[in-house]
């Protein structure tokens, strides 16, 4: 004997069951689609900041350059006039240009001051570059290595000796 059984019921919750996993397909496919256009989108706008951050740091380096020029230009004008002006105060101050009056040697001492006061200022302006490797700062005084050797120049200078002396 046969047997006959109704599998229609069966049948329409197999075919339920088949269109549920179908919407849930459809679904995560519209999810990975909506997450790839929200990626893609996020790439974007990362790609795009990233040009402009190597956009401004080109610019801040073209600017630096500038700055370092800048700056070894004024301090070198600076500068230059004022070894001479140092030396030949020293000289004066010292008495061999000729004999000088207490007086006149206070005021000598005072613009002797005020010269090594502004080349400090110039030493300063200079270690805002940032290519000088060879600055030392202590508790905000800028000391170049340079200074001290100029220091043992000028006091050569000063007192008629036309030997260099090494640093």
């Amino acid at each position: 004997m046969l047997a006959v059984r109704d599998i229609t019921a069966q049948q329409a919750a197999l075919r339920a069951q088949t269109e549920e996993a179908a919407l849930w397909r459809r679904a995560a496919r519209e999810r990975d689609v909506a997450s790839h256009a929200a990626l893609r989108a996020l790439h974007d706008e990362l790609t795009a900041k990233t040009e402009e951050a190597e956009s401004l740091n080109a610019e801040l380096r073209t600017l630096d350059g500038m700055k370092s020029d800048l700056l070894a230009n004024v301090s070198h004008e600076l500068q230059t006039p004022l070894v001479s002006v140092r030396g030949y105060t020293e000289m004066i101050l010292k008495g061999r240009l000729g004999a000088i009056n207490d007086e006149q040697k206070k005021g000598l001492t005072l613009s002797l001051k005020n010269i090594d006061r502004l080349i400090a200022m110039i030493d300063s302006l200079l270690a805002l570059r940032a290519d000088r490797p060879r600055v030392r700062r202590d508790l905000g005084l800028v000391v170049p290595a340079v200074g001290r050797r100029r220091t043992r120049l000028w006091r050569c200078f000063a007192s008629g000796s036309r030997r260099r002396r090494s640093a």
